[in-house]
């Protein structure tokens, strides 16, 4: 009955020591997976903004090109991006279809 209760004890010791382990591992792999998040939110913004500048400064956009900016869109918008990039894209789709 006294080894049960010892091994009982040891064993639940050590199953906890496991699962405070695996909430580690995966609490580190969610912070890399939000600091990546942030870094490709931060690219899709910077690339989207850029692109965006241009074609309203040309006056014009080719649909290809279009198509590629509302894709980055999309995945920014997807990501949590904010607002800006909304009045910027509306822009965008105002401009005339330049043939490619």
């Amino acid at each position: 009955m006294t080894e049960q209760i010892i091994v009982a004890i040891v064993g639940s010791g050590a199953l906890s020591a496991v699962i405070s382990g695996v909430f580690q591992l995966l609490a580190k792999k969610n912070e890399k997976k939000t600091a990546s998040g942030k870094a490709l939110l931060a690219l899709l913004w910077d690339s989207t903004d850029s692109l965006g500048q241009r074609y309203i400064e040309e006056g014009s956009i080719t649909a290809d090109e279009l198509h590629r900016i509302l894709t980055m869109f999309e995945a920014y918008k997807g990501l949590g991006g904010n607002g800006y990039m909304d009045t910027l894209i509306d822009n965008v789709k105002r401009l005339p279809i330049k043939s490619q």
